[in-house]
Order: structure tokens, then C-alpha cells, then sequence
């Protein structure tokens, strides 16, 4: 099962993306995992799903891979929405 979803920020002006759910959270774990030696260059972080607030958080089974595209720096003018956009595959 995968869905795309939409890269929400935390706040405004921030770099912060938004994880929580209507029953929990997704924690990053691992390393970040990049290919920068295609002409696409993405990201790749590995998240698990907590259920309940953060101090007293039980983890799942559940596990997403999120994949999103990270703009060309070369690119004078990049569009923003490749990057507001992620892949999300569950496993």
C-alpha cells in the first residue's frame, strides 16, 4: 500500500515537517538515505508509527518510507511543488 501526501511544516518559515495523527506520531528512525548521482535527486527517511503522546508512546508494527524529491540547486528558478510532495509506501 503507498499513498502521496502533501508535506506539511510545522510552522511557518520552518523546516519542521508535521507528524502527528489523530492517535499517535511518526518517529524518523534511522539514517536519511539520499541519491544525488541521478539526474532526480531524492531522500529517503524511515519512520514508525507511536501511538500517544510522546512520554507515553507505545510503538507499532507500522512502518512508512517516505521518499520526496529535494530541489536543484543549480536550478535558478526550481518549482516548489516537487519538493512539497512525498511517496509514501507502508510496509
Amino acid at each position: 500500500m503507498f499513498f502521496f501526501s502533501p508535506r506539511v511544516y510545522k510552522y511557518n518559515n520552518s523546516a519542521r515537517i508535521e507528524r502527528t495523527t489523530a492517535l499517535g506520531f511518526w518517529k524518523i528512525t534511522g539514517k536519511r538515505t539520499s541519491d544525488q548521482g541521478s539526474r532526480v535527486h531524492w531522500e529517503k527517511e524511515d519512520l514508525d508509527l507511536y501511538e500517544g503522546r510522546v512520554r507515553q508512546s507505545k510503538k507499532t508494527n507500522w512502518v512508512m518510507y517516505e521518499y520526496y524529491l529535494v530541489e536543484d540547486e543549480e536550478n535558478p528558478n526550481p518549482t516548489r511543488w516537487p519538493s512539497s510532495i512525498k511517496f509514501c509506501p507502508l510496509a
